[in-house]
């Protein structure tokens, strides 16, 4: 039985005793409370008990969370993984490989809709348990509009966002990260305009004050740079299916990739199921997200080798400017890069675009029409005569014969 003790106590038992004599001492120490609680309940009155030190410091400590609640970098931190991209770039796999490390992983189903998981893992040095929340977004251009429903204005100061793009298939990448990065940007001011509406306007200083800290003061491109206001972070996938082609096609992706990141102050990474090195490095970065802590800078420059390049690390005058035989003459240093990887990585016959469904223009079956409608009927039916029935239950003043009357005409 677990006791507490009182100050009295408390100095009692630190004097030098025996075993035999503290193991007595605990037995008539639990008598004299079992005494207590029984005079307790025949309403006999007793001295309050002093608390004990452990009760006065977990009341001390959740008096300062109190105090500090307000502290919004500190307290109440639940970080936010979100993943979007293209359908069948690995977002799923990525997040399988994280959760169930070590353990045999089938292969995951494409993400129609939104879906949604959650870790515990222990942080800080009393080991609190935190969550860790994951989502992804189908990658159907149709359920681009879910990206409201994980990144709100109550969750953006904690998460970090993943864009995936499929290296496997070069000629749709740079479309695909352009459609992604403005989808997301876009949304992200909504949201930021929305806390300042509802007069939270601490929130967006936070985050742009925690965006600029991620480029350097000194760094030479910081005024050409877009920060985005949370961690975004851009995986090129299966890269094990891209990195047989030739090097200047590797260079060519490497450097696209590289000023599409750098001008949106993004971290950029390649990743592969068969290569342990990236999911040990993606592993990481989520556990430092988790924990905290801010994108380690390790770097990898090499093209013919999985990219990893943090936000602020790099630079427009390394990455060169693009072939102007390719690129034309255009200053934009981003957009000759997309032509020039355009041009080497020309659009593919067997590439099926992605299919859009609209109701209107699907053709009528009457089979199904007509079953439909039956089947709506029924829950009409069904839910009027629940509703009937809770009528009767919570009214029981209702004539005997206006209860048999308004049965028959229900079953009816």
């Amino acid at each position: 039985r677990v006791c507490s003790f009182s100050e009295e106590e408390a100095l009692w038992w630190s004097r030098p005793l025996t075993t035999t004599n503290k193991l007595m001492a605990a037995m008539r120490t639990v008598k004299k409370r079992t005494s207590r609680t029984k005079k307790h309940r025949r309403g006999v009155e007793e001295k309050p008990i002093i608390k004990d030190v452990w009760t006065q410091l977990l009341e001390e400590r959740n008096q300062e969370s109190e105090k500090g609640s307000s502290d919004l970098s500190t307290h109440h931190r639940e970080p936010l993984i979100l993943f979007i991209g293209p359908l069948s770039s690995g977002k799923s796999s990525i997040i399988q490989h994280y959760m169930f490390k070590d353990k045999g992983i089938e292969v995951p189903k494409s993400t129609v809709t939104l879906d949604y998981r959650y870790t515990r893992s222990n942080v800080g040095v009393d080991n609190e348990k935190e969550i860790t929340h994951f989502w992804e977004v189908g990658g159907a251009l149709s359920m681009s509009h879910l990206l409201e429903i994980p990144l709100s204005s109550s969750s953006i100061q904690h998460a970090m966002v993943f864009i995936t793009v499929d290296l496997s298939k070069p000629w749709r990448v740079a479309d695909d990260l352009s459609f992604w990065i403005g989808l997301f940007r876009k949304h992200l001011n909504q949201c930021l305009e929305r806390t300042v509406i509802e007069k939270d306007n601490n929130l967006a200083s936070i985050l742009h004050e925690q965006s600029r800290k991620r480029i350097s003061k000194t760094h030479p491109d910081r005024n050409r740079i877009e920060v985005s206001p949370i961690p975004l972070v851009i995986v090129g996938t299966k890269f094990d299916l891209f990195k047989h082609r030739s090097p200047e096609y590797l260079k060519i992706m490497a450097k696209t990739l590289r000023c599409i990141a750098h001008s949106n102050g993004a971290n950029l990474m390649y990743y592969s199921i068969q290569e342990k090195s990236t999911v040990q490095t993606m592993r990481n970065i989520m556990l430092r997200h988790s924990s905290g802590k801010s994108f380690s800078k390790t770097t990898q420059f090499d093209h013919t080798r999985p990219l990893i390049i943090p936000a602020g690390e790099d630079t427009f005058e390394s990455i060169g400017s693009a072939p102007q035989e390719f690129s034309g003459s255009s200053p934009d240093q981003v957009q000759n890069w997309i032509s020039t990887l355009k041009h080497h990585f020309p659009k593919e016959a067997e590439d099926v675009p992605e299919i859009e469904f609209d109701e209107k223009i699907l053709t009528a079956e009457t089979a199904i029409d007509s079953l439909l409608a039956l089947k709506n009927s029924e829950f009409i039916r069904t839910q009027k005569e629940r509703e009937f029935q809770e009528k009767l239950q919570s009214n029981d003043e209702i004539p005997k014969s206006r209860l048999s009357r308004q049965q028959s005409i229900g079953s009816n």
